[in-house]
């Protein structure tokens, strides 16, 4: 049994309203598993003397993933884990903003824009809003043209790949 799980088994276990323990399980699954990423990512950026860049792709990254969805492992470990690499690929990896970091900004930019949002089977915002998350996730994107970030250029980029059916196929391929 996880930590989570534990913690999720305590709470139940001590409340008196089943409605609000279940948004109260909901609320702490998703903050157990975010700490789970941020923690880990911070405190190796700040061992690398990264620190800025660790935040800056850590909050870049868990903003556009919220936004436009992306590949699910069944596994949070596993996507925790594969989190953790992206963000840590992100801030070690020098992309020079003025050709490389630029072409991955358009581009990460163009694929959220038809993409967004991705493989959102288990989200409950009404598919009203589509075009609008559509526009907000290229927008972020495109604020990277003033912010001329590499970070979050690399962090964009790979953040928009996940979106993109054929990597659904890969880890279909891999999780079976």
């Amino acid at each position: 049994m996880s930590m989570t799980e534990k913690i999720i088994g305590f709470v139940e276990s001590n409340a008196d309203n089943p409605e609000s323990t279940a948004i109260l399980k909901y609320g702490l699954r998703i903050a157990m598993e975010t700490a789970a990423v941020v923690i880990p990512v911070i405190i190796l950026s700040i061992i690398t003397g990264q620190f800025l860049e660790g935040l800056v792709s850590t909050a870049g990254f868990l903003i556009l993933r919220y936004l436009s969805g992306g590949m699910h492992f069944k596994k949070a470990s596993t996507c925790n884990i594969i989190s953790i690499i992206i963000l840590i690929i992100s801030i070690s990896i020098p992309v020079p903003f003025d050709n490389v970091g630029c072409i991955m900004t358009v581009v990460a930019a163009i694929i959220l824009f038809f993409t967004t949002p991705s493989n959102t089977n288990r989200r409950r915002l009404d598919p009203k809003y589509d075009p609008l998350l559509k526009v907000i996730a290229a927008g972020i994107v495109s604020i990277n043209f003033i912010a001329e970030s590499s970070v979050l250029s690399l962090t964009f980029f790979i953040q928009a790949l996940t979106t993109l059916p054929i990597f659904w196929k890969l880890l279909d391929t891999y999780q079976n």
